[in-house]
């Protein structure tokens, strides 16, 4: 209404028949109809909507999808999820906000599998200095900083690999990330963006990130938002399970699963015989974790994560819950692991995980967390649930004729949380059954001597 050029647009708008244009005080007339795109649960609730407005969600202009708009980065997309940073067209960084962001970036791509896609602009001309934290996933290509998005955000949501959406707080932000169903991130710069941040927060479907010094950030605030952010996502300590969720084999914002989708994307991706999991969810729904008020119905993979039942001490990726963080991948835990697997020296000639040393690498892993964690669990069941697994990620990874497991694979499965498409990775002719996992778990115990 008070925008430079409003005077001439309205008198156009009359020229061409409109009676009353752009009349902010006057806009609700009973009998016309009113369309917005404010949806139920995602807005400020109100006790009575008028019979001539229509919530009719968000509203997207459609246009073609990523892989037609921008081939690279949506190729790109698919090799990890990935957390998209975009304040709107109108922030440029100055050298205060990008050192700030990107110490935060920093620690979220140190502690997480997690890419970042962040669209940055300078605002006037100051040094490089600030990307000495960026510079390993610069080069790993784990962080990409175009200065303008090549293909429309809403089309880069839709694809399904984003997981979260940092931005500004602008209406066609909040709806975008609304109707991909993908966790929200708003830092809020301006008077009306903090309505869409308050909204996001009240009605659980984001998180208002550096509340409490908002428009100014630090990175460790940051670093907190993105990471709530990330947990709305809901991934388990389990990365078989958070693969088929990552490849949208199974819902990929990890919530309200049920035995259904486990069991056919299973079947899918892993060529398990029907009913694999049978056994395992059930075990599951004895915690009592259902979603609904009905039992034994759906659950959160996040849910996963309670000790002791499901999750253990000793995991090959995650840390002991003695730490304080069972859920979360932890790479100062999976590094030795790896080491001890041979992942980080693949040749021509040493390209397989054996039985052998999967197995030995699972004991060291198991004898380590015994040395540093004084509440270790040193029942049956933890022994039996992490040389179970480790047979587990073999099968599912089985070359049949090389009876071993690529080590390009096992790197992707366990270190990314992801299916090794990238890889050449094929889930083979031959289904695989829970009477080949315990024929393995047997072999993986014979190495190391261990008997329940």
């Amino acid at each position: 209404m008070f925008t430079p050029g409003a005077s001439k647009k309205k008198a156009r708008l009359q020229e061409i028949g409109l009676g009353e244009p752009m009349n902010l005080f006057g806009m609700n007339r009973l009998g016309v109809p009113w369309i917005t795109q404010n949806t139920q649960g995602a807005m400020i609730p109100v006790e009575v909507i008028p019979p001539n407005v229509t919530c009719a969600g968000p509203i997207i202009l459609s246009g073609p999808p990523a892989h037609q708009q921008d081939p690279e980065t949506a190729t790109w997309l698919k090799n990890a999820p990935t957390v998209l940073i975009n304040l709107g067209s109108n922030l440029a960084y100055d050298e205060s906000r990008a050192e700030v962001m990107a110490i935060a970036i920093a620690a979220l791509l140190s502690s997480t599998n997690y890419q970042v896609l962040w669209k940055f602009n300078k605002l006037g001309d100051f040094s490089d200095d600030f990307l000495v934290h960026l510079k390993p996933y610069l080069d790993n290509e784990r962080l990409k900083m175009p200065s303008w998005l090549v293909a429309d955000p809403s089309s880069l949501l839709d694809t399904g690999n984003i997981v979260t959406s940092v931005h500004h707080g602008g209406s066609n932000c909040y709806h975008e990330a609304l109707a991909a169903g993908v966790t929200q991130v708003i830092l809020p710069l301006w008077a009306d963006l903090y309505n869409y941040a308050a909204l996001a927060e009240t009605s659980g479907i984001g998180v208002w990130g550096c509340k409490d010094s908002t428009p100014n950030w630090m990175s460790e605030c940051l670093l907190d938002a993105f990471m709530e952010g990330i947990d709305g996502c809901g991934r388990s300590p389990c990365p078989g399970l958070n693969a088929l969720a990552n490849h949208g084999y199974l819902p990929r914002d990890g919530a309200n699963i049920n035995y259904d989708m486990i069991n056919h994307a299973a079947q899918a991706a892993y060529h398990f015989e029907d009913g694999f999991y049978i056994d395992a969810v059930n075990m599951v729904f004895q915690l009592d974790i259902s979603t609904t008020s009905r039992p034994n119905e759906t659950f959160h993979l996040r849910d996963l994560a309670q000790h002791d039942q499901i999750e253990v001490d000793g995991s090959l990726t995650r840390n002991d819950i003695f730490f304080g963080d069972d859920l979360h991948f932890d790479a100062t835990v999976f590094d030795p692991v790896a080491r001890d697997l041979g992942l980080d020296k693949i040749s021509r000639k040493d390209k397989f995980v054996t039985i052998e040393t999967a197995a030995k690498a699972t004991k060291n892993r198991l004898d380590l967390a015994k040395r540093v964690n004084p509440e270790f669990n040193v029942s049956v069941h933890q022994h039996e649930t992490e040389y179970g697994t480790t047979a587990l990620y073999l099968l599912t990874l089985w070359d049949e004729h090389q009876k071993a497991a690529p080590k390009h694979w096992v790197k992707a499965l366990l270190g990314e949380d992801r299916i090794a498409y990238r890889e050449g990775y094929n889930k083979g002719k031959s289904v695989k059954t829970n009477k080949q996992v315990g024929a393995m778990t047997q072999a993986v115990r014979a190495v190391v001597g261990w008997k329940p």
